[in-house]
């Protein structure tokens, strides 16, 4: 398993960049993958995926105990979907 420190000494490698750089680089990356969902736009990697938000509908929540009904407000969830070169890719390990 990766973890984001591996991602981070990858890009400090590849880009021989101190691990202090390398760290405030993919920190920048994340925040603006988090902004792009945040305002409820999709990003769109190439032969990757799609990271984008949906909207999810109220909730009813029934309690048999008391008989009543609850509802919960509706809400968005974050989601990626991958590109088919990526999971065709993926299948052949």
């Amino acid at each position: 398993m990766a973890v984001k420190a591996d991602l981070i000494k990858f890009t400090k490698d590849e880009l021989g960049i101190t691990y202090e750089e390398a760290t405030n680089y993919i920190e920048k990356e994340i925040n603006f993958i988090k902004t792009i969902m945040k305002n409820g736009d999709k990003l769109v990697i190439s032969n990757f995926g799609t990271f984008k938000t949906v909207k999810k509908g109220t909730l009813k929540h029934y309690n048999i105990v008391t008989q009543s009904v609850k509802n919960s407000p509706s809400h968005s969830i974050p989601q990626i979907s991958f590109a088919k070169s990526f999971k065709k890719e993926i299948r052949k390990l």
